[in-house]
């Protein structure tokens, strides 16, 4: 319709069972949402019914991708508050929809990234987990056992020398900003380390808390590593200034 057109900026699509699955971005909003409009109500790339909304916009979670498969639509999503990355499963069927607990993940997960799922029918999900003290391990998920499993040449990676949390510091104007550390277990908070701060709050796209090899060279020096969430970067809402300053 006209009135759908107008208000739907940006548009990913799946196809399932007669169905198209569609995460829409509005001109209002960044978030994406989750619709489903039948194959006979689309014709040339314009909708003529419109879409049932599944999964509406929400502030506090944000959809990142989508992989489709015979009976479960995956979203790969992000928890704005929490930081942190997830993985909800639904259910094509019944549209119901089930969240992938966090402690059957790889600890300090903060990023949750698709691998190829090429295989409509398979039974499983291949997506790597990765974050600051974590480096990139590849798992699966079982439709059928409702398992997680890692490889087991990367099971290694999972134990972790150093540690991730998130504080809140104020800022220069009074704001709380949100900050996400990792260093070395035994590293003293003392206010001696050196510490690398870093930012970025463009265009409302998040900093990646994810593993780097740059930063893991710093954090094996016994480095601290701070990622300020600002100016729309997944956490707290805009900031008008920002001046943080860190100490550990």
């Amino acid at each position: 319709s006209n009135n759908s057109k107008k208000e739907i900026g940006q548009c990913f699509a799946e196809h399932n069972n007669n169905f198209w699955y569609l995460l829409t971005r509005s001109k209002e909003s960044e978030n994406l949402s989750l619709s489903r409009v039948s194959h006979q109500d689309i014709s040339q790339g314009q909708i003529f019914r419109e879409p049932q909304v599944l999964i509406p916009n929400r502030e506090d979670v944000l959809i990142e991708d989508m992989d489709m498969f015979q009976d479960c639509c995956v979203l790969y999503e992000r928890h704005i508050k929490e930081s942190r990355a997830r993985i909800s499963l639904m259910d094509i069927m019944s549209s119901h929809v089930k969240i992938l607990s966090s402690s059957t993940l790889p600890r300090d997960t903060y990023v949750i990234r698709p691998a190829p799922n090429a295989d409509f029918l398979a039974s499983k999900i291949r997506f790597t987990c990765s974050g600051p003290s974590l480096y990139p391990v590849m798992c699966t998920y079982s439709f059928d056992s409702n398992d997680v499993g890692l490889e087991e040449k990367l099971l290694h990676h999972v134990e972790s020398e150093y540690v991730t949390y998130k504080e809140h510091v104020r800022s220069e104007d009074g704001t709380s900003v949100p900050v996400t550390i990792t260093h070395h277990k035994d590293v003293k908070r003392d206010g001696m380390n050196p510490t690398l701060l870093l930012g970025y709050g463009a265009y409302g796209m998040p900093f990646e808390v994810d593993h780097c090899v740059g930063r893991s060279t710093l954090l094996s020096r016994g480095w601290v590593v701070a990622i300020a969430h600002v100016r729309g970067g997944g956490d707290l809402g805009t900031l008008t200034s920002v001046c943080v300053c860190v100490s550990y």
